[in-house]
């Protein structure tokens, strides 16, 4: 509580003391990935509509929407429906800024060949403190979180992530993500622990008054617990719209602080 007490000192006095002009931008994309394990034959593909937008005030009080859906298959096994939608207030220093987020995850429904279809219709919360800082041609940002998942009261999970972005030119971005999940279970020893490092590019089409960004991205995953890990290696693809802001690899970056770590 202490944390979030801090967290919302800090919103409040960024905000205060901020000089930001008044800004509207925002994007949404379609975005494909395609997954393999290690340890399993097959692999998994997903198809992710996205999008989000943020308004910033004069006054520098930033707030964000954002969410996704999204359908995976997996080989030989079957689809899994999910989604996400979340809010994040912060306040808006002019080079950096600085705020809470919440959100929920909704896993909807599961088909298994041979089996059937049902709807799942569990729901994960998400909620943190992130924040972002641009110094000339870079950008970075983190967060630090919890989750929880509803009907289980046992389960302690966090969320951490670091990243950055380098604009090469005006046209061409590259960028670096580290997201960890760890989660323990009262009166288990061992934490399920799940680490992904991620690096991909962006490349900004400029198309009049609505640019277009293309995206190419390479992640590997690990997940360990009791003693065993498993490794997966994930690509994908993607191409967004974008409006307002800069129209180049300098735009500001929309928060990202729940990036699925597997």
């Amino acid at each position: 509580m202490r944390t979030i007490g801090t967290a919302v000192a800090i919103v409040a006095a960024s905000a205060s003391f901020a000089h930001a002009q008044e800004k509207v931008f925002g994007e949404v994309g379609l975005g494909y990935g395609r997954a393999t394990s290690e340890d399993f034959d097959g692999a998994a593909d997903t198809i992710t509509l996205q999008g989000g937008a943020a308004f910033v005030s004069g006054a520098g009080l930033g707030i964000q929407l954002d969410g996704f859906a999204a359908n995976t298959h997996v080989d030989d096994y079957g689809d899994l429906d999910t989604s996400y939608f979340a809010t994040h207030i912060y306040g808006d220093f002019g080079r950096g800024k600085v705020g809470l987020f919440g959100g929920s995850l909704n896993l909807g429904e599961i088909e298994i060949y041979d089996v059937g279809s049902a709807d799942l219709d569990q729901t994960v919360s998400t909620y943190g403190i992130e924040g972002q800082m641009t110094q000339g041609l870079y950008t970075f940002g983190g967060y630090l979180g919890s989750a929880d998942i509803e009907g289980v009261d046992d389960v302690d999970v966090t969320l951490i992530g670091v990243g950055g972005d380098v604009a090469l030119s005006e046209t061409l971005q590259l960028s670096a993500n580290y997201d960890s999940l760890s989660a323990s279970l009262d009166g288990v020893d061992d934490n399920l622990d799940v680490n992904t490092l991620s690096v991909g590019g962006n490349y900004f089409v400029a198309a009049g008054d609505a640019p277009v960004r293309l995206s190419a991205g390479l992640s590997r995953s690990s997940a360990s617990f009791g003693g065993e890990t498993s490794n997966a290696t994930s690509v994908n693809v993607g191409a967004t719209l974008l409006f307002g802001g800069s129209r180049n690899a300098n735009r500001e970056s929309l928060f990202d602080s729940f990036r699925v770590p597997f």
